[in-house]
């Protein structure tokens, strides 16, 4: 409720901002709490809201991961031996961005990366870039289980502004997806 009546008020003060746009000016105003929490640092999403800051803010840099693709130049079954090929688009919610940088990590044991790191091309408000022209690129590791659900993160920064944000990957499926024009179907 507290979240949803502040977004009502930045409405009203900045009727031109898009949902997303207020969503992201609520969370880069936000009063960080994760020193009150260590042992859930990252984990309890933007911080307190701080309506004060929102409505006197004159902007901010937000930009966050809003889509990813991959490929193994195969059957994009990724089972042990594959390389993976994937790309990250991100979305420019406020103030134009530029000089970014991304860095793919992963704590499973079961992923190599080889490319890990990405020049971001600047973005405009509201336009969204990817890493297409500088791929990640991770190798997955033999005796893989079958469904096995790898956590990637994504860091991404210009020096001043600073983002993580998360995306997964089901390795070694035991089922296929196929999808042609409007028809999809799933074969285990």
């Amino acid at each position: 409720p507290v979240v949803s009546g502040a977004a009502a008020i930045l409405k009203t003060q900045f009727p031109f901002y898009t949902n997303q746009q207020i969503a992201a000016l609520l969370q880069v105003t936000a009063d960080d709490i994760d020193p009150l929490n260590s042992a859930y640092a990252g984990k309890i999403g933007a911080g307190r809201v701080n309506l004060f800051n929102a409505v006197n803010a004159s902007g901010g840099e937000f930009m966050s991961l809003t889509n990813h693709l991959t490929n193994d130049n195969n059957n994009n079954i990724y089972i042990a031996g594959d390389t993976i090929d994937i790309q990250v688009d991100f979305t420019n919610y406020l103030d134009p961005l530029s000089g970014l940088s991304a860095t793919l990590s992963s704590s499973s044991p079961y992923i190599t990366i080889i490319d890990g790191s990405a020049n971001i091309p600047n973005a405009a408000t509201l336009a969204t870039v990817n890493n297409n022209a500088d791929l990640f690129q991770v190798v997955v590791g033999g005796s893989v289980p079958q469904n096995e659900v790898v956590e990637f993160k994504v860091d991404l920064t210009n020096g001043t502004f600073i983002r993580t944000d998360y995306f997964k990957i089901n390795l070694n499926a035991d089922y296929i997806n196929l999808e042609e024009n409007l028809v999809a179907t799933t074969i285990t």
